[in-house]
């Protein structure tokens, strides 16, 4: 992970996963901000090892307050089958505005390919980040990033970005694996909606960082300057980035 970093002048990552490793990663690498996927998958081995859905609410309240997780997500409600508004969750979303943790959305429908084992209960209607605003209109500071745009929630995606100006977006997945005049006239509507200075960088995963930077870089329509807001100035607002932290970042690609 490090070197892959270090190979894409990669400053800070947001990277969730099982508890037990997105605690190793933190320690590892400080420039991985990480955290836990909300709620694990019990049944899949990508989650593994999950022992409950849902973290300790008294262990992450202690990671979150001293800094050990600075991240929750991605979200996993279209693949367990769980409405993001479940009253389950209202606990960990209070934490999470309370220590204006950034939370990663699940904004889509794929993917396509899926193990039906692992998933039994998948609802893709719960990838719909229309399905936030309950949550929202109660936890109205959250800080959430919607992943995946410009997939088949694109519109909603826009939706809920313009009624909450804390709410961003990514456009990692959907670039990777869908024809590109298929999901480019989206991010331009994107742009042409005002909401371009929202759009941030992303991989999904570690291993596919050096392609989505590419996929950036190729969006001939957009000014260097635009490019650099995705890469870096957009997340840098967003995470709410002090003027000291922002130069040190400066300084590691100097």
């Amino acid at each position: 992970m490090g070197q892959r970093f270090d190979e894409n002048n990669i400053v800070l990552a947001l990277g969730g996963g099982p508890m037990k490793y997105a605690k190793l990663w933190q320690e590892l690498d400080k420039r991985h901000w990480s955290g836990p996927r909300f709620p694990c998958n019990p049944l899949r081995e990508q989650d593994e090892p999950c022992e409950n859905e849902l973290p300790n609410l008294k262990e992450l309240d202690s990671l979150f307050k001293n800094g050990t997780f600075k991240y929750l997500g991605e979200t996993s409600f279209h693949s367990m089958g769980i409405h993001p508004a479940d009253e389950r969750f209202n606990p960990y979303w209070e934490l999470a505005e309370k220590y204006q943790i950034p939370i990663g959305f699940h904004a889509d429908a794929g993917p396509f390919r899926r193990n039906m084992e692992e998933t039994p209960n998948w609802n893709e209607e719960y990838g719909n980040p229309l399905l936030l605003l309950p949550v929202l209109e109660k936890y109205p500071k959250l800080k959430i990033y919607l992943m995946h745009y410009p997939g088949r929630y694109f519109n909603e995606c826009i939706e809920v970005m313009k009624k909450y100006e804390q709410i961003y977006c990514e456009i990692t997945a959907v670039s990777m694996f869908a024809p590109k005049e298929k999901w480019e006239p989206k991010v331009k509507k994107l742009y042409e909606e005002g909401l371009g200075d929202r759009l941030m960088f992303g991989s999904d995963y570690v291993g596919t960082i050096r392609k989505n930077i590419e996929i950036i870089y190729n969006l001939d329509w957009l000014s260097e300057e635009q490019k650099r807001d995705v890469y870096y100035n957009n997340a840098a607002k967003f995470l709410n980035l002090t003027e000291l932290e922002i130069t040190r970042h400066h300084k590691m690609v100097e």
